[in-house]
């Protein structure tokens, strides 16, 4: 059963990117959509580097916080 539920999901899987890679195909504006997808892909680049910077402090205040709960100032 494991095995037709996986083959079911990779046919989905390739049918979708076909309907993907047509679309592209078939649309007129074709530099507008790349152009789309770029300036998309760069707000998620600036996210994640900003989720990063985030996460870097929080890691820094909490060693700090442990450092002088633990009297190591």
């Amino acid at each position: 059963m494991k095995k037709n539920s996986k083959g079911m999901m990779i046919l989905l899987f390739g049918v979708a990117i076909g309907i993907g890679i047509g679309y592209v195909l078939a649309i007129d504006n074709k530099e507008e959509l790349i152009d789309d997808f770029r300036n998309s892909a760069n707000k998620i680049k600036g996210d994640v580097e900003d989720e990063i910077v985030k996460g870097k402090r929080f890691i820094s205040n909490l060693k700090n916080k442990v450092s002088s709960l633990m009297g190591d100032d």
